[in-house]
């Protein structure tokens, strides 16, 4: 139930409930009054039933008891029943001998007839009866009515007082209940417990602010372990690189102070101990081009400059040049095209360091005896189809969603020693991003990478072998 009807309900049934007590209370009140004689606050009742039992046909006369009658406010009536004959008085009232129950013997006798009060007596042999005038009977008086009502509403102020409370009480504690847990889970979270969730049942708003809060709990989690692990791997990037460096650096300063001292003391061999030296300076410089292309990804100054480009064109100049290199002669390099033209809307520069870094894992990880590389172009609805592929010894399944993750190095022992830096595949599927395509990668029969980006244009099928 949603907190506005939850309140509204509560609100409701207190003024219903006040409602029904007061006017219970009420009821009684007046049940009460009713049941008390008002038309004889004065004592004129009594004194005209002490009147009528004092009268004696012998000692009064009618006319001067009719007079001490009217004093008292009462109407005397003097019955010859026996005859059928009102002896004084003017009585139409036939009902009233009708509603007597018998003629009252002796003593007077008190009734109330309706709206009559009266007095009646039998004093052979007449039937004396004395009838209230109700224009004498005096109303409540302001003071009375005053009394009874501030009665009326202290009785009911009495009972719906803990009445309310006990709806207000069970109000409060249930819209305090999850504002207390979630002052707890913030004290928690406060403290740096984040895998506690907010225990609240049900279905009101509270319910969703509490979900929310443990939505926001996950992600400050799921942010707090995605930091420690990438602190983590930065710091092992960081020693990996460190030692990549000064391996290197060490066989440069070896190999130099080799030839300073005369140990290449023949032009062949120095000639090797420079060699040497260059490929190993090449060897970092390309380590820290890597660390700095990567701070530029980072703090988004990587410049782009997007053109409609071919990736025939494109792939088959990186094949030819790639080639050409002193390093590549050992490795057997092809590419295919299914079409004239695969047009995207690219950078040109960016896309060759992509089929660079894409070069350089195969070459240092494949770890083939004879390395094959391929490069498939293919058209796929909207989109142009890279498929970069090697003959090596693949990715474990497991370890396939790492491979794009940045400082992920793999087996660190293995990789020691290969100027890893662990930022080549990062750095691809960040340039394919900024591009709008996406990269995936899967072992069969070697690593092979599958690289979508949009299409620009496209142009008539066509086999074409490099």
């Amino acid at each position: 139930m949603k907190i506005r009807t939850r309140i509204l309900l509560y609100n409701t049934l207190m003024v219903l409930i006040s409602l029904v007590v007061l006017l219970g209370v009420g009821t009684s009140v007046i049940s009460v009054w009713g049941f008390w004689d008002w038309s004889d606050r004065d004592g004129s009742s009594a004194k005209a039933t002490e009147l009528m039992n004092s009268l004696s046909p012998t000692t009064d006369t009618f006319e001067s008891v009719g007079d001490r009658f009217s004093e008292l406010g009462y109407a005397l009536y003097v019955l010859l029943p026996a005859e059928g004959a009102t002896v004084y008085g003017d009585l139409s009232q036939t009902t009233l001998l009708e509603s007597l129950e018998a003629q009252p013997e002796g003593r007077a006798k008190t009734y109330e007839l309706g709206e009559d009060h009266v007095i009646a007596r039998k004093l052979d042999p007449y039937l004396l009866l004395a009838v209230q005038d109700p224009a004498s009977r005096d109303p409540a008086s302001p003071k009375d009515l005053l009394i009874w009502f501030l009665i009326i509403g202290a009785a009911a102020i009495v009972i719906i007082l803990p009445i309310t409370s006990l709806f207000t009480r069970q109000l409060l504690k249930y819209i305090t209940r999850p504002l207390t847990a979630l002052i707890s889970a913030a004290n928690r979270v406060e403290k740096g417990d984040l895998s506690t969730p907010i225990e609240h049942q049900g279905s009101d708003e509270f319910k969703t602010v509490c979900d929310s809060f443990d939505h926001m709990q996950q992600h400050l989690k799921d942010e707090r372990d995605k930091n420690a692990a990438y602190e983590k791997a930065r710091t092992d990037m960081i020693s990996g690189i460190s030692h990549d460096l000064r391996t290197p650096l060490t066989s440069v300063k070896g190999y130099i102070k080799g030839i300073r001292d005369g140990i290449a003391n023949t032009p062949e061999k120095q000639q090797r101990y420079l060699q040497t030296a260059y490929a190993k300076a090449d060897q970092m410089d390309t380590l820290l081009e890597n660390l700095f292309f990567y701070s530029k990804l980072e703090t988004g100054n990587l410049p782009m400059n997007m053109k409609p480009l071919d990736l025939t064109d494109l792939v088959r100049n990186f094949v030819s040049d790639t080639s050409l290199d002193p390093n590549m002669q050992q490795v057997t390099l092809t590419a295919h095209f299914k079409e004239k033209a695969h047009m995207v809307l690219a950078d040109a520069e960016q896309l060759r360091r992509i089929l660079n870094n894409l070069t350089e894992n195969a070459v240092k990880y494949a770890q083939a005896e004879s390395l094959c590389i391929s490069i498939n172009i293919e058209r796929e609805g909207d989109q142009e189809v890279i498929t970069f592929a090697d003959n090596g010894v693949g990715v474990a399944p497991d370890k396939l969603n790492n491979l794009f993750e940045q400082f992920w190095r793999g087996d660190s022992a293995r990789m020691s020693g290969k100027g890893s830096s662990g930022l080549g595949l990062y750095i691809v599927k960040h340039i394919i991003d900024i591009h709008g395509g996406s990269i995936t990668a899967r072992s069969e029969n070697g690593l092979q990478l599958i690289i979508r980006l949009p299409a620009h244009q496209t142009e008539s099928p066509k086999e074409e072998l490099i």
